[in-house]
């Protein structure tokens, strides 16, 4: 009695042996696996970074040979009106890279919309189109969410935009760029991003070249 009772003792002492094992060996296979994955992730991370900076040095000199829009062309462009809102100012520089601000307000509404605009042609706005580019490429795939806001980036007619939203104020931010040249920085009041980006698109930017 004593032998058989010994004998299944240790017949369930050898079983969980053994499947201590088992289960030590399946996770060192699946960490094995996550390795892999992580390893061909990070290569193909690499891969697309190159591409990219290789697309962009090769943009950047094209846009070196261009020249920045002037003072009248960007006048004869802006508009009087926006969707319901009317421009209620515009400023235009060159002191540095060539850019241009409008702002349109709807007192009805409370809604107001504010967008800068620098053009990426020639010397000083290639090297802030660089910045941004590269910039706006490492952030390719990214989202986060707070109580307070949303981030994430997004594809909107080809071009990747970085939106921000506000959820208390209904405020939104959007930074993309159009026809791989001018550079947008928008903001809007009372309005979320897929308003904001409707009233971009009607601005019809790339009528400024």
């Amino acid at each position: 009695m004593r032998t058989k009772i010994y004998l299944i003792g240790l017949l369930f002492t050898t079983f969980l042996v053994l499947s201590a094992c088992k289960s030590e060996t399946a996770e060192k296979i699946k960490s094995a696996k996550e390795s892999v994955n992580q390893a061909k992730d990070l290569v193909k991370n690499v891969k697309n970074i190159e591409k990219t900076s290789k697309d962009l040095e090769k943009r950047v000199e094209e846009l070196k040979k261009i020249t920045p829009i002037d003072n009248e062309k960007f006048k004869s462009w802006m508009p009087e009106k926006l969707g319901d809102m009317e421009r209620s100012s515009f400023t235009f520089q060159t002191s540095s890279a060539t850019s241009g601000t409008l702002e349109f307000k709807n007192g009805a509404s409370d809604k107001s919309m504010r967008i800068t605009i620098t053009d990426g042609a020639g010397e000083a706005g290639a090297a802030i189109y660089t910045f941004q580019g590269f910039m706006t490429g490492m952030a390719k795939g990214f989202e986060s969410e707070s109580d307070s806001k949303t981030e994430q980036t997004k594809q909107r007619e080809g071009s990747q935009s970085l939106e921000t939203y506000y959820k208390k104020d209904n405020n939104s931010e959007i930074k993309t760029t159009v026809d791989e040249r001018f550079m947008v920085d928008a903001e809007g009041e009372n309005m979320n991003p897929d308003e904001l980006w409707s009233l971009i698109a009607n601005l019809n930017i790339n009528k400024l070249k």
